[in-house]
């Protein structure tokens, strides 16, 4: 709201690394890609971005037909790790999916977790 208009040169760098990815998918939309890169990483998240133009809303529909190989997931971490945010970056991942109890749960007493399913956009 109150930064800089321009990108920093990490946005910079993911948007060079999500253009590569939407030409190997044959489109232009780098937005269709993030969202996927998304749905690819976090399990049970459906992202929207924008939508006061129909532009937006056909990227959005389009992500969700996208599935990443994991070589283009692990080209998209090369340029920068995916980052889940508030709350996982505070509290420490889903023992679903990490398969083991972290901080003050992994502290509490020795758990078995059952791994969840993988995220839908993930192969």
């Amino acid at each position: 709201m109150m930064g800089s208009s321009g990108q920093t040169e990490d946005e910079k760098k993911m948007s060079e690394a999500l253009s590569k990815v939407a030409e190997e998918h044959g489109i232009e939309s780098v937005t269709a890609i993030a969202l996927a890169y998304v749905m690819a990483k976090a399990p049970n998240v459906f992202p929207l971005v924008g939508g006061r133009k129909v532009e937006h809303l056909k990227d959005n529909i389009q992500a969700l037909s996208i599935r990443l190989t994991q070589k283009q997931i692990e080209y998209l971490e090369s340029v920068r790790p995916f980052e889940v945010g508030f709350p996982n970056n505070f509290i420490g991942e889903d023992p679903k999916v990490t398969g083991v109890a972290m901080g003050l749960l992994g502290a509490a007493a020795p758990m078995a977790w059952v791994k969840a399913p993988k995220a839908i956009g993930h192969e």
